[in-house]
């Protein structure tokens, strides 16, 4: 049997010894002449002479290969044991996953430092008990208990998902797994917390979505056939005065015909608003049928121009029409669907204008390959909060009690109108000044042909 070469501190050790007579206590390896290692302890000390000179060393040995492999063996799975559960920490990290243990027996919540991430919180906030019953939602934290209560007793999985209200105040869904650990009837459950705000927005918003749509359609289909069963009467009652206003055998007062006049007047305001509101449906659905081609951009602005140009003569009002030089000839649009918006825009001028007042409209070049009508007015103007309600269905922005006939859809038509064909349709007023109306649409084709600058128009 041999030695295998001491360390460097065993040697140390031992020489001291031999010097002064100290006692050692080494621990060391023997080669035996099979080629098996053992470990040996040696325990001893040097007696010393009169002359306090070390005679001879004393000492035992035996065998301690079974106790230093068992702690070698220990140690080995100490460290596996760490490794494994850095791994698994690195691993629910990058995952997201909180683990989390319940004790029943002693009251007792234990989490991983992932937990207290997920629930907004540091180790520094409390015990994860006292952290549980802060932060999990008020509607959700007994039903959440319960379940984990239940799952415990019956030794069953615990499948949940309930809110934790953070720290700023903003909720986190967060989803819970647990099963009892085996062996302990179901005192201790163990389980892993996963964060699922993303999922349940996205369920939300889509819910929300379905139930818009559901509402649309419906508002849509209700729309549609109180339409019909509105405009038969209606149409029934426009006829009647007609019938009234043309009887030459039986002919109306002057108090009778203005009273018919009044009735006239206001079926025609309502079977205007029935068609809008239909229009307005029909648009927001989808439904509309807008064929987009090229649409010579002159001839719909002087069309529109013409049809209001007896009521814009009535209030003595001028209008000018300007085609800038440059300007491409035709636009990206439905012709029919273009000069519904102008002709609103237009409409608005005149009816919102003051007596005598000036309406423009400049057709001109935008941005590269875009054309832009702008109608101006010379009327009141809206405010910087109005200016916010102006495309709002339905908000006449407090005129409704104005003598000023109007449904408030107009404009919002427009707007959707204008961008259901790919463009934009902007406002700007001030107060005491007037409004400008911007319609932006694409060229259909590449500037043609300067039309020649213009500023005609229809003026008493």
């Amino acid at each position: 049997m041999s030695c295998i070469p001491m360390t460097v501190r065993a040697r140390s050790v031992f020489e001291l010894t031999v010097a002064t007579g100290a006692p050692f206590d080494l621990e060391f390896r023997v080669l035996h002449p099979g080629g098996e290692v053992r470990w040996l302890a040696s325990r001893g000390r040097g007696d010393l002479d009169d002359d306090g000179r070390v005679s001879r060393v004393l000492g035992v040995n035996w065998d301690i290969t079974d106790r230093m492999r068992i702690e070698q063996a220990a140690l080995a799975a100490e460290r596996t044991a760490r490794d494994l559960l850095e791994r698994m920490l690195l691993a629910t990290s990058a995952t997201g996953l909180g683990i989390w243990e319940s004790d029943a027996d002693i009251g007792e919540l234990r989490w991983d430092p992932q937990m207290y991430y997920l629930f907004g919180r540091a180790a520094a906030d409390g015990s994860p008990s006292k952290i549980w019953r802060e932060a999990v939602h008020p509607d959700d934290i007994d039903r959440v208990n319960a379940q984990l209560l239940d799952a415990a007793r019956r030794g069953r999985k615990l499948e949940a998902e309930f809110r934790v209200v953070l720290p700023d105040g903003s909720l986190r869904w967060l989803a819970v797994r647990g099963m009892p650990r085996e062996g302990d009837d179901g005192r201790v459950m163990l389980g892993v917390n996963w964060d699922i705000t993303v999922r349940r927005v996205a369920e939300s918003a889509l819910r929300a979505k379905e139930t818009a749509e559901r509402a649309s359609a419906a508002k849509t289909e209700f729309l549609s056939r109180m339409s019909h069963e509105l405009r038969t009467p209606l149409n029934a009652i426009l006829g009647f005065t007609q019938l009234l206003e043309l009887d030459h055998r039986q002919p109306l007062t002057s108090e009778q015909r203005e009273r018919i006049g009044h009735i006239r007047q206001a079926g025609w305001h309502l079977l205007t608003l029935i068609n809008e509101v239909l229009d307005l449906s029909r648009i927001e659905a989808g439904a509309a049928r807008i064929e987009i081609g090229p649409v010579p951009l002159a001839p719909v602005l002087h069309e529109c121009l013409t049809l209001v140009s007896t009521d814009a003569e009535r209030r003595a009002l001028r209008i000018a029409l300007q085609l800038a030089p440059g300007l491409a000839a035709d636009v990206m649009a439905d012709r029919t669907r273009l000069k519904q918006i102008v002709l609103n825009l237009l409409s608005n001028a005149v009816k919102y204008n003051r007596d005598g007042g000036r309406i423009e409209v400049v057709a001109e070049a935008a941005r590269a390959g875009w054309t832009r009508i702008s109608v101006r007015d010379t009327g009141h103007g809206v405010s910087a909060e109005q200016m916010d309600k102006l495309f709002q269905p339905f908000n006449r922005l407090g005129l409704e009690s104005a003598p000023i006939e109007g449904t408030g859809i107009g404009l919002t038509i427009a707007l959707k109108l204008a961008e259901q064909m790919g463009g934009q349709l902007e406002a700007s007023s001030e107060p005491g000044v007037g409004s400008e109306f911007r319609l932006t649409l694409r060229h259909a084709v590449p500037a043609g042909p300067a039309q020649p600058a213009a500023a005609t128009a229809h003026s008493r």
